[in-house]
This record gives C-alpha cells, sequence and structure tokens, in this order.
C-alpha cells in the first residue's frame, strides 16, 4: 500500500514568511515541499525556472504570491540589486544616481563610491566615506 497524502498539510507559511506547498515531482522540491511563489512563476513562464533563477516579490511581503507581484530574476546578483534599488526608492532617493551605504546607511550619490567590477552595480558596498574611516582605524 502506498501512503496517502491525506495526513500531509497541502501549504504551510514557513519561519521566513514564504507560503509552502507540497509538490513531490518538482525537481526543486527534493523532499516533496516547494515555495509557492515559485511554482506560480513558473506556470506565468510557461515552464521550470531556468538554474540560478529567483522570484522576487515586489511588495516584500513574502506571503504575497499573487503573479502581478512577482518578478523572474536570471540569479541572485540581479534579485539583490532590485532590493538595493528598493531601499533608495523608500527613502526617497533616485535609485540610478543614489545608492545606500552599507556602513553608515546614508543616502549617497553613485560618484561617493569606489568601483568594483564583480559587484551587480559595478560599485563597493560601503562609501568613499567610511572606507576611508576604516582605513584609519586600522593603520592606528
Amino acid at each position: 500500500m502506498g501512503h496517502s497524502n491525506e495526513s500531509r498539510t497541502v501549504e504551510y507559511t514557513d519561519k521566513h514568511g514564504y507560503r509552502i506547498c507540497w509538490a513531490p515531482n518538482h525537481p526543486r522540491a527534493p523532499k516533496g515541499w516547494i515555495a509557492s511563489h515559485i511554482l506560480i512563476a513558473e506556470k506565468a513562464l510557461g515552464k521550470e525556472l531556468p538554474f540560478g533563477a529567483e522570484v522576487h516579490h515586489v511588495d516584500e511581503n513574502k506571503a504575497n504570491n499573487l503573479n502581478t507581484n512577482l518578478v523572474i530574476c536570471e540569479d541572485k546578483s540581479y534579485h539583490g540589486l532590485l532590493h538595493r534599488r528598493q531601499r533608495v526608492l523608500q527613502v526617497n532617493g533616485n535609485p540610478d544616481i543614489q545608492k545606500i551605504c552599507c556602513s553608515c546607511n546614508e543616502l549617497r550619490f553613485l560618484h561617493q563610491f569606489n568601483r568594483r567590477s564583480r559587484s551587480p552595480d559595478g560599485l563597493r558596498e560601503d562609501c568613499i566615506f567610511c572606507v576611508s574611516v576604516k582605513n584609519s582605524k586600522r593603520i592606528r
């Protein structure tokens, strides 16, 4: 006799706020459980998400899985870039010319950051001022 799925919960919310559902045959669900937003994005796309792709919640509400609230990102780097741009917009900044420093949390202009080629936006996470402060503390 096979196991019945009736004893399993069909969907639940995990500790991070994501809706999780039972999909035992899905390749991204090795233990049978998968985030609902992935299934919804795949249905809208008409196929499985490419390897490395991530799904972004526009309103940052992880339980809001309306397809109008989901954006398929090519990779983790692009997904992070969307979050950084949203943070700038939330403080009434312009993400095309400004960025928030990860050290001082100040909204700065892009020219106030050194370049970093492997970063998604091509800039360091800390502004020039914070880098100089960190460097001066190391010298002491």
